[in-house]
């Protein structure tokens, strides 16, 4: 195909940082949606250890906004204004757990990278660049006021003479989306999501911690038993179960039984049985390491490879090698033997860990490589059948592995933290407010990579610092995300209004919303889920109050709305404008929209079909047409219960799901 270029685009200069002999570096540039793709490969006719390769662009707009995404789960996606430069934390721990340290750009302050991909807008003008792929090289996008560099680490991965390397392709597009752009990255790793539901379950960890014991666990799933109604199909152990942490398969007291009996309980229950585990990295107390230290990455000095402090746990943390036989040989049996104890869902954390720069056993992996070396030995391991859910996991280099990813950074029973703020800085830390925004601000991988995990609802009214109106906001935005949705209160205690507060949201929908705003504020102020039946927008109050003057169903007050309202700060707002005669329920926030709840007239009759809500009794206001009223009796289970300008509020009494009724109309 002959050579494409864009228009108002420079070329790029092309620069590899190796030691060893000389390279033949081969470019070729093709049209692809709108905008340029850029396919390159290299070769040696010696061996040499390949860092890095830069691809330069001279800046070509002068002050634009850019979308920054964040390099792993927990780091910030966010729009950061012209000129913009990150900024280092205070605490060490911060950046190990957020950040890409290894990066050639982190602490640079003449700009910011970006993982992956960029959406750079000034005025009217957006432009896309961002790689396609993530095999063998970390992708960045690193964007200062004189120049935009695409690069890729390569971290000394040693090339063999005359091997090729075919590098990751890059793609550069005036108008391209981020929706486009994941839909390309995911053809290019042949990554094709199903159409599963999202899985909705309990977690032990924000309630108990690292204090979680066999019976806590046993005591949820009893009440989960007695309320099937809420849908949960995943009970998940969460970490406080092993001696230390990289020590799996060694339990502590509190789990007296071994895992397998806790494991066959929840399955016998018909449920789903989850754990956690943190398999890149482990304690300076483990007996892993004190037993395996050959498994462990080390510097070029020989030191091994600092992965953080956690305050949690008490130790420092040290990465694994992924490249080594015996790690991989320890990870295929650790695996192995928790499905064999009865565990079918898999919960993997910190997984930033495996992709840590260092000397690996194996010099002729990339970092990156290594990584998804680790991941394949764990899924193989688990074996097709079994759901495997990432945590602070790199995003690009985890493609085609996962059903189901962390989006966000850890949600908290609290709004947000102040003194974590200012020690963190640019980084993620626990938080309500920063785990909504990422959520809303990675939507658009949610269903073209996996599903999107928005981390747990968390409803109580005891124990926590979140007020019923930042519950609300947080059911809202998670509950618009389309993501799995998990609870991880002690269920027992909550009291019946948080209860049903949590019901509102569960199931989750099979649609996902997006921020219509999402260059225009840091903080994106309106969430906007479409559907076949209507359209559902959330307006969200982040520091100050808003005026919002939007008219539609309001389902947080159950009101139909048309005048202007205030949205205070830490609250959210929702308008519903449906399409049909059902205006609005508070039977489920998405139910009317995503098509759960639906009604049509008929031959002279209003028909309601009802299926798959956590609620099975709730009011539905219904816009009765040309002055036309409901007939006399009404069926079982259905009662008038007011009016409104336009029709009737109906009291609905479904004794399961699908249901369905058929009122008479009279003129």
């Amino acid at each position: 195909m002959a050579p494409h270029w864009i228009d108002g685009v420079p070329r790029p200069r092309a620069l590899l940082r190796h030691a060893g002999g000389s390279l033949n570096l081969d470019l070729c540039t093709t049209p692809l949606d709108g905008g340029t793709r850029i396919d390159w490969s290299l070769r040696s006719d010696e061996p040499l250890e390949l860092d890095a390769a830069f691809f330069h662009f001279p800046a070509w707009l002068k002050a634009p906004r850019a979308l920054l995404n964040g390099f792993q789960s927990w780091t910030p996606t966010r729009v950061v204004p012209p000129g913009h430069a990150n900024r280092r934390a205070w605490l060490r721990t911060f950046e190990l757990m957020t950040h890409n340290v290894d990066s050639p750009w982190y602490g640079r302050r003449d700009g910011f990278a970006s993982h992956g991909f960029t959406l750079l807008q000034e005025g009217e003008k957006t432009w896309l660049l961002g790689f396609l792929s993530s095999f063998v090289g970390l992708p960045e996008i690193f964007v200062s006021k004189d120049h935009v560099v695409a690069s890729l680490d390569y971290g000394g991965k040693l090339l063999r003479a005359g091997e090729e390397l075919r590098g990751e392709p890059l793609w550069i597009a005036p108008g391209g989306t981020p929706e486009r752009w994941a839909e390309l990255a995911a053809r290019e790793h042949g990554v094709r999501p199903g159409q599963d539901p999202s899985p909705v379950g309990w977690c032990s960890w924000y309630q108990y911690h690292t204090g979680i014991t066999e019976s806590q666990v046993l005591a949820n799933l009893d009440f989960l038993v007695r309320h099937p109604h809420l849908g949960v199909e995943v009970l998940q152990l969460d970490d406080g179960y092993q001696t230390a942490v990289g020590d799996w398969l060694s339990l502590n007291r509190k789990f007296p039984r071994g895992l397998a009996p806790m494991a066959r309980a929840i399955d016998q229950a018909g449920f789903q049985a989850g754990i956690w585990t943190a398999p890149f990295f482990a304690s300076r107390r483990s007996r892993l390491l004190a037993r395996h230290p050959e498994c462990f990455l080390r510097d070029t000095r020989g030191r091994l490879v600092d992965c953080g402090f956690n305050p949690v746990w008490r130790t420092r943390l040290v990465a694994l090698d992924p490249t080594h036989p015996l790690c991989r040989s320890w990870l295929a049996d650790v695996f192995t033997e928790l499905c064999e104890a009865g565990f079918n869902y898999h919960k993997i954390d910190f997984l930033f860990a495996g992709l840590r720069r260092g000397r690996h056993h194996d010099p002729h992996m990339s970092p990156t490589q290594a990584y998804r070396a680790g991941l394949a030995v764990i899924r193989d391991a688990i074996g097709p059948g079994r759901f495997l859910l990432g945590c602070g996991a790199p995003l690009m280099p985890s493609l085609g592995f996962f059903q189901a990813m962390r989006v966000s950074q850890d949600v908290r029973e609290a709004w947000d933290d102040p003194l974590f703020r200012l020690l963190g800085r640019d980084t993620a830390y626990p938080s309500a407010r920063g785990a909504i925004r990422n959520v809303i601000t990675r939507s658009f991988l949610h269903g073209r990579w996996w599903i999107n995990d928005p981390d747990c609802l968390l409803v109580r009214d005891r124990k926590t610092r979140l007020s019923s109106d930042q519950v609300r906001t947080l059911l809202t935005i998670l509950g618009m995300s389309g993501g799995m949705l998990f609870l991880s209160d002690d269920l027992s205690s909550l009291s019946p209004h948080r209860l049903e507060l949590a019901r509102s949201v569960l199931p989750p929908g099979s649609l996902s919303a997006r921020a219509p705003d999402l260059l225009r504020n840091e903080y994106p102020e309106y969430y906007e889920l479409n559907g076949p039946g209507g359209r559902l927008v959330a307006r969200i109050a982040w520091d100050r109050d808003l005026s919002w003057d939007e008219p539609g169903f309001d389902f947080w007050n159950g009101t139909m709305v048309n005048e202007p309202c205030t949205v205070r700060r830490h609250c959210v707002a929702t308008r519903l404008q449906a399409t049909g005669p059902l205006k609005g329920t508070d039977l489920h926030l998405l139910a009317i929209v995503d098509g759960r709840l639906r009604g049509y007239v008929e031959a002279g009759k209003l028909l309601i079909h009802g299926k798959n809500m956590a609620r099975r009794s709730g009011r539905v206001w219904v816009h009765l047409p040309g002055g036309s009223t409901l007939g006399a009796p009404l069926p079982s289970g259905v009662s008038l219960v007011g009016s409104w300008d336009e029709g009737a509020v109906l009291h609905l009494d479904a004794p399961s799901w699908p249901w369905q009724v058929s009122i008479p109309l009279l003129d």
